[in-house]
């Protein structure tokens, strides 16, 4: 009778590719210490969402193979434990991927690997020992915070798993059908005649190191982006009455430091008032943006870089739109190695005006598609439309209020560049007309504006109020959203004959700001604009209202706390499109995501998601949106049908794998802390 040990995996969920989310974790640890003198060929098991997969194992000494099927494509994953190194086979093109066992990929397709990783990871201890198939076996238990994790059945006599089960959903892999012989070493090997594959990650690397960067000093007209490296400079014209948004990415794993600078009539504005001027950013993928307020009344924006390579992107920053008054949307859109694109919402009810002016900073020309629809779900489609314009060649589409569109998609081929301007007018109502053909005007009932006005305003939508000339005024602004921002401006009427003041914040939750005008300014009309999110305004006139307020301007209050009773239960995890996060916040949801199942073990949770995007979309998705929240990006790589990403931040780890085709991917996610 053969022997064996057993070992316990918890959080594994094996299926196709996605042995659990806590199978995507990267490190492959060796077990150090065993010798091996085993051979032997079975079959390799797999079960779990109801489904059972058959794959062949073969185990030689110290290398063991792995022949499985994945989208419909035969993988042969070859393991050489003592050099640490994982090849990946495929048969179809003739070519091999030589990657570390350590690897995303390596780890991924492989259970084996990953019992390794967690039994260093995490706590061990045995069991006892059981028979499977007549082969004597040690039962190890890992677990983590008291919770067990996994438990994996480890043969005696090759010190190797044969089964590893995931305790909580019943999913397992296991070798059956163990028969003992010599194996060819060749199969263990490379056919001749294979080609080896460059690694995806450092091929991308290569692109991108080629690409072109600033390193003197270029001019052009918002919105514009570039990329620049050391000693290089942009200069950007710029529309002095609106706020700037300017965006940064670093492009290198090392330190980029670089400044900002505003301009007016050709002389460097002192005290620009922004966040701040000077930026360093850390880590391939980092990100921070720039907000250059209106007041400052900037015809130019530089931005120069001292140390490294970074991407920016300068722009009018979009400001709430009313019914009366016209909307222009402007952004530029950068490709570099890979396709890129932007979609905007418009409104249906306008004239839509779509201008386009290619200006590459890496070609000569700028291939694009421009798609317009009827509805957000991108069903109903207007009209396409593929064109190539060479740097400096604008192209201009109109569609008249009829055509009903709501919905416009722009999409750039690699290489290109393309400033992108959005224009509908105000419309003119018929109503509007025949008001001004009437000979008799009735008198206007004089409108008495409320002595305290209170009310809540939302991206992108603000609003304007009539106020009393001669009262005294102070507003107070709640952010109802972290992160809410605005600016509010005071006239003397509502035509806005003559401004007074400006009032701009950016808010956290709960937290207030601010200002108070004297009757004396005789302010009669306000205008709120929402740059972000979404907060309350009071404006209160009342006789009391310089009693209630204790300081002149801005000042910030201490943060409103919750409610009793509405602060989440600990333990709580957010998953739903209303929260628009999961895994206590920490990771958005893309729009359109659908949660099928969640779970969490000790500190260690995973999401499996459906979500109208591509693996490539949902790959670029979540490498900005959580590198943009200090998380380090590792492995991002997309190839056919699949998308991986592997982010990492202090002893936490996010892996995440996307399946799918066309516009509809399942994702499976998992987050390990330690």
């Amino acid at each position: 009778m053969k022997s064996c040990r057993t070992i316990t995996m918890g959080m594994y969920r094996f299926g196709s590719l996605q042995l659990v989310q806590l199978l995507f974790v990267v490190i492959f640890w060796m077990i150090g210490g065993n010798a091996f003198a085993a051979s032997f060929s079975a079959d390799m098991v797999k079960t779990g969402d109801g489904k059972t997969q058959t794959s062949r194992f073969f185990l030689l000494d110290d290398h063991y193979r792995l022949d499985i099927i994945e989208d419909d494509q035969e993988l042969n994953i070859l393991v050489n434990r003592k050099s640490g190194k994982t090849r990946i086979m495929i048969p179809a093109n003739k070519e091999y991927l030589e990657i570390e066992n350590s690897g995303f990929q390596s780890v991924m397709n492989n259970p084996f690997e990953g019992y390794y990783m967690m039994r260093q990871r995490f706590e061990a201890r045995t069991s006892g020992s059981e028979t499977i198939d007549g082969i004597k076996c040690d039962k190890v238990i890992i677990s983590s915070d008291g919770q067990d994790l996994v438990t994996a059945w480890v043969a005696k006599p090759y010190a190797f798993p044969i089964r590893i089960l995931n305790p909580s959903t019943g999913d397992r892999a296991e070798l059956k059908n163990i028969k003992e012989g010599r194996i060819d070493k060749a199969q263990f090997q490379v056919p001749a005649g294979y080609t080896e594959k460059e690694d995806p990650a450092k091929k991308r690397e290569r692109k991108e190191a080629a690409l072109p960067f600033v390193t003197t000093l270029v001019t052009g007209k918002a919105p514009w982006a570039r990329r620049i490296g050391p000693s290089g400079e942009m200069r950007v014209t710029v529309d002095p009455e609106k706020s700037v948004r300017i965006k940064f990415e670093n492009l290198t794993q090392d330190k980029s430091v670089f400044t900002i600078k505003g301009f007016r009539a050709g002389q460097p504005i002192i005290n620009l008032d922004c966040q701040r001027t000077t930026y360093s950013l850390q880590g391939k993928g980092r990100r921070d943006e720039c907000l250059v307020y209106v007041q400052n009344k900037a015809d130019q924006i530089a931005v120069a870089v001292e140390k490294g390579k970074i991407l920016t992107h300068v722009f009018a920053e979009e400001k709430s739109f009313f019914a009366h008054e016209d909307m222009v949307k402007s952004f530029f859109i950068v490709t570099g190695i890979r396709d890129s694109g932007q979609d905007k919402f418009v409104d249906p009810k306008r004239q839509l005006r779509l201008s386009i002016t290619s200006d590459s900073q890496d070609s000569a020309e700028s291939k694009i598609k421009v798609t317009v629809y009827k509805d957000e779900n991108q069903k109903d489609k207007i009209d396409e439309t593929d064109s190539v314009l060479n740097n400096g060649q604008s192209k201009t589409w109109d569609y008249p209020p009829e055509k009903g569109i709501r919905f416009v998609q722009i999409d750039v081929a690699k290489g290109g560049g393309v400033q992108v301007i959005i224009e509908q007018p105000a419309p003119v109502k018929k109503a509007d007309i025949a008001k001004k053909r009437t000979v008799t005007k009735t008198p206007k009932r004089k409108y008495r504006p409320k002595a305290v006005s209170k009310f809540t305003v939302t991206h992108p939508y603000g609003t304007s109020k009539p106020l009393a000339p001669g009262k005294d005024l102070a507003i107070t602004v709640t952010g109802v959203s972290a992160g809410a921002s605005g600016t509010i401006d005071l006239y003397t009427d509502r035509k806005k004959s003559k401004k007074i003041d400006e009032f701009s914040f950016k808010l956290k939750k709960n937290q207030a700001e601010s200002l108070f005008v004297s009757g004396n300014k005789q302010v009669g009309w306000a205008t709120v604009w929402v740059h972000k999110g979404s907060f309350k305004v009071k404006m209160d006139q009342s006789p009391s209202v310089k009693a209630a307020v204790a300081t002149p301007k801005k000042k910030p209050s201490t943060a409103v706390p919750l409610d009793k009773g509405k602060a989440a239960s600990a333990g709580t995890t957010e998953k739903t499109a209303a929260s628009g996060t999961i895994f206590k916040g920490e990771v958005p949801l893309m729009a359109g995501a659908k949660v099928l199942k969640e779970k969490t073990f000790g500190t260690n949770s995973w999401v499996d998601m459906e979500v109208p995007a591509s693996p490539e979309e949902i790959v670029n998705f979540y490498k900005q949106a959580m590198t943009g929240k200090g998380w380090q990006a590792g492995m991002a790589m997309v190839q056919g049908p699949m998308g991986v990403l592997q982010l990492m931040k202090g002893k936490s780890q996010i892996m995440l794998k996307a399946t799918g085709g066309g516009q509809k991917s399942t994702v499976n996610m998992a987050l390990l802390s330690h």
